[in-house]
């Protein structure tokens, strides 16, 4: 079958990492089915509208989503829908199981009479426990707020489903992305917006420490993961780049590459409550299966990042 023969589904194709996946997915040749919420915001995905199917739905109604998903015959899906959290606003448990876990069973659900070749899941590295070394896929999973239990309970549901119904499901734990078209209000948005413009950089401690991956290395990786999800079936691996970089060390590299004349203030924004000295991702795992490396170092990454917001901005 030609690619452009093969239906391939994104959820959570208006997003951040969605759109940009869905941008090398029509360059590849695939024809693209995107399932979008009413009056969602599809600028991202502006400029290949036109060569998107465009389905309107919610992945909280069963049966209207299953109309489409039979409608559809997917041959692949990537499901990178989720509600998360803005910066500064408090999470509702409720709502994130509702739109996290049951719309995942949903999907999942919709799709039983169909033999799709992968189901490709967007994980969080925030279904960890904070820790103090770099964490691997078998390490406890103790998630401090409401998304990331949201987030683990869908992951564990699609394992599960995986293995006892043999299911080409696989899933990734995204760290932390970067790029351009990123979400407003995200860390590296705010440090680029401000250094940009000479104003105050306000951040929390400068110890808390992030694995960043640029989002380029981030679709390699869900291509690559679509390709071998049968082989993979159940199985969960770490999307990072399997460094680990401060919020000083972040934010002295991008002052450094605009040539800002921001002043760092420390210490004038609350930390999140997963906020840790050690995020780094265990990357032993996902190299092991995966011929992928990420290819983007952060200065590389963020040069790129920084020029897009001087073309936009």
């Amino acid at each position: 079958m030609q690619k452009s023969e093969k239906n391939v589904l994104v959820t959570g194709a208006t997003g951040f990492v969605g759109s940009h996946l869905v941008h090398r997915l029509i360059s590849d040749g695939y024809r693209v089915h995107v399932l979008v919420r009413k009056g969602a915001d599809t600028k991202r995905i502006a400029d290949i509208a036109d060569k998107l199917v465009f389905h309107e739905g919610d992945l909280t109604d069963q049966k209207s989503l299953e109309k489409i998903v039979v409608s559809i015959k997917p041959t692949g899906i990537f499901h990178l829908a989720a509600q998360t959290v803005a910066p500064g606003i408090s999470a509702i448990g409720e709502e994130m199981t509702k739109n996290n876990l049951l719309g995942t069973i949903n999907l999942a659900q919709s799709l039983q009479s169909i033999a799709y070749d992968f189901f490709v899941y967007s994980g969080s590295f925030i279904e960890y426990k904070p820790t103090d070394h770099p964490v691997k896929e078998t390490d406890v999973c103790e998630p401090v707020e409401p998304y990331g239990v949201s987030k683990l309970a869908a992951t564990r549901f699609l394992s599960e489903l995986a293995i006892k119904e043999s299911k080409p499901i696989v899933t990734l734990r995204f760290f932390t992305p970067y790029g351009p078209e990123i979400q407003k209000g995200k860390l590296i948005d705010q440090i680029i917006s401000n250094a940009l413009n000479n104003t105050p950089i306000q951040l929390t401690r400068p110890s808390i420490a992030r694995d960043f991956l640029y989002i380029d290395d981030l679709v390699d990786l869900l291509i690559e993961s679509a390709e071998k999800a049968n082989d993979l079936r159940g199985e969960i691996f770490n999307a990072g780049s399997g460094v680990k970089t401060t919020i000083k060390e972040l934010v002295a590299a991008v002052i450094k590459e605009i040539g800002s004349t921001s002043k760092i203030v420390w210490d004038e924004t609350k930390a999140s409550k997963y906020d840790s000295d050690f995020w780094q991702a265990d990357m032993t795992k996902t190299f092991k299966n995966f011929s992928w490396r990420p290819q983007t170092s952060l200065q590389s990454g963020l040069r790129q990042t920084i020029e897009w917001f001087r073309q936009e901005h």
